[in-house]
């Protein structure tokens, strides 16, 4: 007699679970875009979240999907059961009872409170499943969905399109995370979904790996400089962090840009006259004696007195970025031929939002040029050590 099992999803699995959800009643839109379920890959990738198959006979027959989330309606942290979904064909197979009970392992190594779900009114029997399992059933309450209202203005609407082309990479890439490659497949997927999601911006987009998106020149409505992965060799390592790192720049100036840790989270942005913003607070640089540097070369050269530890995290953009939140004291990007202005372009606006230094090897402000070429950076939270690290 056949088993059913019940292991951690993968990308491969992604048809399949299209299929169960769709399956389940009211979620038959699923299917409907050119690419289902684009967003499974993010759910793949967050430590927050486990998405777990049950297989029967070499087939996908059920599906489970759990995240961790505080929430201070409960003072605890919850396990949102998103979905739980198997074969109707199979109503006795066991494979609820055994997502149920992977479910409750995972919910224990996430440190959940408890496990929260919602179920359509009509689907009874699922009820009865849920009572059995010892769920107890709350007052009912309606729900409500719509989407952000429109930004204001372009600058806000590219934040916006910048923030969602973070989420279309994050997904994108869950298949690549740990996967040694020589060729480009990570980064070009990477930039693929991000040109998808910045496209109703409608302006030209300077990518690292394809170069200009459209043959228009800069126009003045400003141009996209893109870095969609920044850091893949830590991606095909599989050893944090890599980035997402998006601006929109105007006559040689980011005028906003977002930063996105993918590996993490953690999210950076800024447009001009507006402030720095690290996860939804102010950013705010410090002098710290915890410096990054953009290669070897770089931390071998001698560093001023107030350093004392140098790291080598393998994203210019993040490194950037933890300058201007206060997490690094500074940042030296010298060594020839390592920092493009995709890796720069966003970090940028953020640190200089944010009143921290950023300055080319020759002490002045940095331009972002259309034309791609190499850069020589030094960053810190204020112009006399960005000097110190310069010399």
């Amino acid at each position: 007699m056949s088993v059913v099992s019940v292991r951690p999803a993968a990308w491969g699995d992604r048809k399949a679970v299209g299929q169960l959800i769709a399956a389940m009643g009211s979620h038959e839109d699923v299917l409907s875009s050119p690419d289902p379920l684009r967003t499974f890959g993010e759910v793949l990738s967050q430590p927050s979240a486990r998405a777990l198959v049950a297989d029967l006979d070499q087939r996908v027959v059920g599906y489970a999907e759990l995240q961790a989330r505080p929430s201070t309606l409960h003072d605890g942290v919850e396990g949102w059961l998103g979905a739980l979904a198997v074969d109707p064909a199979l109503p006795r197979s066991g494979a609820g009872a055994r997502l149920m009970e992977a479910v409750e392992h995972e919910a224990r190594l996430l440190g959940c409170d408890e496990i929260v779900l919602e179920s359509s009114v009509w689907r009874t029997s699922a009820h009865s499943f849920y009572l059995k399992a010892g769920f107890r059933q709350e007052t009912p309450a309606e729900r409500f969905r719509r989407p952000p209202a429109p930004a204001p203005d372009q600058e806000s609407r590219f934040l916006a399109l910048a923030a969602r082309a973070a989420n279309r990479v994050a997904s994108a890439l869950a298949r690549w995370i740990g996967v040694q490659t020589v060729d480009r497949a990570a980064d070009l997927a990477a930039e693929a979904a991000a040109l998808e999601a910045l496209a109703p911006l409608q302006v030209p987009v300077l990518t690292e790996e394809g170069g200009w998106s459209a043959t228009a020149a800069p126009c003045r409505g400003g141009w996209i400089c893109l870095d969609a992965l920044d850091g893949s060799a830590n991606l095909r390592a599989g050893l944090p962090p890599w980035a997402f790192s998006a601006a929109l720049v105007r006559e040689g100036q980011s005028v906003a840009g977002l930063v996105c840790d993918l590996a993490s989270g953690r999210r950076w942005w800024a447009s001009r006259g507006r402030g720095a913003w690290v996860d939804g607070r102010p950013a705010s640089p410090r002098r710290v004696g915890l410096v990054a540097a953009g290669s070897r070369a770089d931390a071998l050269h001698e560093l001023p007195a107030w350093v004392e530890r140098v790291r080598i995290p393998g994203s210019t953009s993040l490194s950037l970025c933890h300058v201007a939140s206060g997490s690094l004291g500074g940042y030296r990007g010298l060594a020839a031929g390592n920092v493009r202005p995709q890796d720069v372009a966003a970090a940028a606006v953020i640190l200089s939002e944010a009143g921290a230094c950023l300055v080319d090897s020759s002490r002045s402000p940095l331009l972002i040029s259309p034309h791609p070429e190499r850069l020589q950076i030094v960053a810190a939270p204020d112009f006399a050590s960005a000097r110190d690290l310069l010399t």
